[in-house]
């Protein structure tokens, strides 16, 4: 299943201070899940698969910043590799993403995409713990060209009034 949010977003990241501007999306968000599942197998059938047992999702959000902010990527850098304050240096091994459960404090983050045109749907889309892609490299090209950030997130669940939700949408402005 995939969500294709067309059209320029604004991104934002979530802080302790409050929201922060990643800068803008070159075409939207592609919000991609998956299901997780186990194949039940008998000696009746052989190999044949004879039912399947869910077991979770996977989610992720791919997205291009064109116009970025060099303080939102500055926060976006602190999420690599989870130490939250120098850039290059690894956290320590077996650091949990969401400790709090916050998603402005932890390694693992709130993010916000807004439209920038009208009448488009989903005005917004909140992913509530989203960390880096494991494997996903964050590229940056320094040159005197446009400078694009291609980023990966992976989205974690959070509990929310007793449902998982990996993220939400927002339909129409306020």
């Amino acid at each position: 299943m995939a969500l294709l949010v067309s059209g320029p977003y604004t991104a934002e990241i979530l802080t302790a201070a409050g929201w922060k501007s990643l800068g803008t999306t070159e075409d939207g968000v592609v919000v991609e899940c998956s299901y997780l599942s186990q194949e039940i197998r008998g000696d009746r059938l052989g190999d044949t698969t004879a039912n399947v047992l869910y077991r979770g999702a996977r989610a992720t959000a791919s997205f291009r910043l064109i116009e970025w902010t060099a303080e939102g990527l500055q926060e976006l850098l602190r999420l690599w590799p989870w130490n939250g304050a120098t850039k290059g240096q690894m956290a320590n091994i077996g650091t949990f993403a969401v400790v709090t459960g916050d998603g402005a404090t932890d390694p693992a983050r709130s993010f916000r995409f807004t439209t920038m045109l009208a009448g488009v749907t989903p005005y917004q889309v909140t992913i509530h713990h989203g960390i880096l892609h494991p494997g996903y490299p964050l590229a940056m090209v320094l040159n005197s060209q446009l400078r694009v950030v291609p980023v990966q997130l992976l989205m974690l669940p959070k509990e929310v009034n007793n449902t998982w939700q990996l993220w939400t949408e927002q339909q129409s402005p306020p």
